[in-house]
């Protein structure tokens, strides 16, 4: 595959490269360079480095979740380091490519099979967004006082309680699901073809969902993750504000975990900066001071993946162009076999 390719595949994510583009030049537009230029002069260096360990922290945790969805014994580090190389690998390539890059990564290296390891990985991301919307309901109350905010935090929760009753009875009648999808699909066979394996897939996955004691463990393990990433955010909030609230850096948090969900630039490039800086805006936060914050979690995240991620790559005999290779390939089969 040549560079040409790649190119011509960042091209067709021109909505998400225009998204990104438009953020970066409002968050730019509304803040003063020479403040901003001041506060990063005034970062607290070694706090820098412990969000750095943090997020490392969450990634470790997250290792632990993600075994414990799988249902095999696999080594940690192993793990850690496929996570790390995904992280990588959305920083960079476009289409989220990372999580499929994780699937592969692992199923070549153990008896699972790429479609057992995407469905956990499904999983994962949806409880991701599970707990990132439960800490803004938790966070929403403490920092904002307008009466829209209650409301907001009551329909939300509401959201996340009935998603989560939808996701147990989907799991709990797996056949059933299927039955009502062929039915509805029967007058579109190419619909029928194109959607029933990423529903296969999703319900595999929502199969941990049935054994309640794994479950726990999951949750207990994504919750530890999710805490790590508020210590991630916390010790680089309080390198530029030493005086900042917890609750601060939880906002913060839940702007960057529903950024990355928009279409955007490999990373959220743009979109997670411009979240931080709104939604610490509400607090009064000025305006540069919370783009320095954006720019150093920017830093952490860079710091972290590329160096645990191009390890791993390295010792797996991977080359970043080489890896896109195998994830356009798959792909096309993918595509292929619908």
């Amino acid at each position: 595959m040549s560079k040409s390719t790649l190119l011509s595949d960042l091209r067709r994510t021109w909505l998400g490269l225009v998204i990104s583009l438009l953020c970066l030049v409002a968050v730019f537009y509304v803040v003063d360079i020479e403040q901003l230029i001041a506060a990063l002069k005034l970062a607290n260096i070694p706090y820098i480095f412990v969000s750095a360990a943090f997020f490392s922290g969450s990634v470790l945790m997250r290792s632990f979740a993600w075994r414990t969805l799988l249902g095999e014994p696999l080594p940690i580090s192993r793990l850690f380091f496929i996570i790390q190389e995904g992280l990588l690998l959305n920083n960079l390539l476009p289409f989220r490519l990372g999580e499929v890059g994780r699937a592969v990564l692992l199923s070549r290296s153990s008896s699972l099979s790429f479609w057992q390891v995407m469905s956990t990985i499904v999983v994962e991301r949806l409880l991701d967004i599970v707990l990132v919307v439960s800490l803004l309901l938790i966070t929403i109350s403490f920092v904002v006082t307008e009466g829209w905010a209650t409301t907001t935090a009551f329909l939300l929760g509401g959201g996340v309680l009935v998603g989560l009753v939808i996701l147990y009875l989907m799991a709990r009648n797996q056949a059933l699901v299927l039955d009502w999808f062929t039915k509805l699909t029967s007058r579109i066979p190419r619909l029928e073809i194109l959607l029933r394996r990423p529903l296969e897939t999703f319900l595999a996955g929502l199969g941990v969902l049935k054994d309640g004691t794994r479950f726990a463990r999951v949750i207990g393990w994504m919750i530890a993750t999710w805490l790590m990433f508020l210590g991630m955010y916390h010790f680089a909030l309080i390198s530029i504000l030493p005086d900042a609230q917890l609750a601060w850096s939880a906002l913060g948090l839940t702007a960057g975990g529903l950024g990355v969900a928009i279409p955007a630039a490999p990373g959220g490039v743009g979109v997670v900066e411009a979240g931080v800086v709104a939604v610490l805006a509400v607090l009064g936060i000025e305006r540069a001071s919370a783009l320095a914050y954006a720019l150093i979690l920017r830093l952490v995240n860079i710091m972290v993946t590329t160096t645990f991620g191009a390890f791993g790559l390295s010792r797996d005999g991977q080359s970043l162009m080489g890896i896109y290779q195998e994830l356009r390939q798959r792909k096309e089969t993918i595509d292929n076999e619908q």
